[in-house]
């Protein structure tokens, strides 16, 4: 069975008045208290419970018993006596006694594959444990991804207002002395009223963000975090992408194809446990009454009493149960057993194709992600240097206010696009990473360790 205590310890040593986490950091948090997580955990009690339920069921089962008895009418029998007829009564008015039984199950082949599949039970769990923490560390980190990108996106965009008010400040100041028109300021203001207007939507955004992030972490949204990580150590680590470009994939490393897996060994005990039906049910018992009887319920439990009596009786034995025939029901469920079986199997063969695949796209999307930063760093310079150049003629009247504008929002385009670029190789690499198995338990376990 998994065990969530101490595997990420270190990892997750967090300064619990400050409540600052790098991504590694708010991944390994997640994993203890993200409400998903704590709700696996329950599952992993519940199947440890299943498999002792299982297992007992092949332990002596012993039970008691007890009972008193007031024949308010004692009943009899009419028989003939000498050519007489009589009725005679049969019994006493008070009785009471106790019992011990012990049932021991000597063979049953669905027993024995009730314990072979304890196993699956557990691998079941463990694995629908290890889905979800999966899922868990990849929200996270998108999660903490889009924080990152939304705050830097409204930095820059806080950056460019401080520019363009400077800018038509300046414009204002040739406008009373003549030197531009009223459109000039107009087209600034323009401009600067929209930036503004994103920047309230931005910072809006960071904060939606910031409850996804934590509501994925398991933190109650009113809590304040901090973030250690920022979007250039990400980004330096992302971009480094070489090793995981020349990974070759393992289908048998991903969690779904070892779901599946799973549930085809599952299966497979099913189809056992179909054709042990066949087979006979032998269990075995012992048996242990007292009985007291007596006319009258004041002399019932006195052994001097000539009218009370008492005796014990006991028995052993073994009980053989055995199905010959149930009119085909039984080859049937057989049938239908084997042809799940065969549609797992054939399902088992979709998901590896399917695997491959996503595993082809995963790397084809994280390289163009890696070739359009690039591509988009480059357009950003660019698109800077025309900004500056156009300024300086602006500012000399060498360039309408037009030309500065559009100058301006090609350069604002420019940083929206790079740092859509930056999420999308983050994102990219996350998911290359998910396929190559890099959140798997034991992958983190070991990367833990090491």
């Amino acid at each position: 069975m998994l065990s969530t205590s101490g595997v990420w310890a270190q990892t997750a040593e967090v300064d619990a008045a400050q409540r600052s986490f790098s991504r590694e950091q708010a991944e390994a948090y997640a994993l203890e208290h993200s409400y998903a997580m704590r709700g696996d955990q329950l599952e992993l009690k519940r199947a440890q419970a299943i498999i002792w339920e299982n297992v007992a069921l092949g332990l002596p089962q012993v039970g008691a018993s007890g009972n008193l008895i007031n024949n308010l009418e004692i009943g009899g029998q009419v028989i003939e006596l000498g050519g007489q007829t009589q009725f005679l009564q049969f019994g006493v008015q008070y009785a009471s006694g106790y019992g011990l039984t012990v049932d021991q199950l000597l063979f049953d082949g669905s027993y024995v594959v009730a314990l072979l599949a304890t196993r699956i039970v557990e691998e079941t769990a463990q694995n629908t444990y290890e889905q979800t923490a999966i899922n868990t560390k990849a929200n996270v980190a998108q999660a903490y991804h889009l924080v990152l990108i939304t705050e830097r996106s409204l930095e820059i965009n806080r950056e460019s207002i401080r520019f363009l008010e400077q800018s038509l400040n300046e414009t204002r100041a040739l406008l009373e002395q003549g030197f531009v028109e009223q459109t000039d300021v107009d087209q600034l203001a323009l401009l600067l009223s929209n930036l503004q207007s994103n920047a309230d939507y931005l910072e809006n955004q960071a904060g939606i963000a910031r409850s996804l992030l934590k509501t994925h972490m398991g933190i109650p949204i009113n809590e304040t975090i901090q973030l250690t990580d920022d979007i250039e150590s990400l980004m330096v680590f992302s971009q480094d992408g070489t090793a995981l470009l020349g990974e070759e994939f393992d289908v048998q490393n991903h969690i779904d194809y070892r779901v599946l897996e799973t549930g085809i060994e599952g299966q497979r005990l099913n189809l056992r446990n179909e054709q042990v039906q066949w087979l006979p049910k032998i269990n075995g018992f012992y048996q242990y009454n007292y009985n007291y009887q007596s006319p009258t319920f004041g002399a019932l439990y006195d052994e001097n009493d000539p009218s009370s009596f008492s005796f014990p009786s006991s028995n052993i034995g073994i009980a053989v149960r055995w199905d010959l025939f149930q009119g085909g029901r039984r080859f049937a469920r057989t049938q239908e057993a084997r042809v799940r079986l065969d549609q797992l199997e054939i399902q088992q063969e979709m998901v590896t194709a399917a695997l491959q695949t996503e595993y082809q796209s995963a790397r084809s999307e994280y390289t163009y992600a890696l070739s359009n930063l690039l591509s988009q760093q480059q357009n950003t310079r660019l698109a800077k240097d025309i900004r500056d150049r156009t300024s300086i003629k602006y500012n000399e009247g060498v360039a309408s206010s037009l030309e500065f504008s559009q100058a301006e929002r090609q350069y604002q385009d420019a940083l929206q696009q790079q740092i859509r670029s930056y999420q999308n190789v983050l994102n990219t690499r996350l998911e290359l990473e998910k396929v190559l198995g890099k959140f798997n338990l034991e992958t983190t376990t070991n990367n833990t360790e090491e």
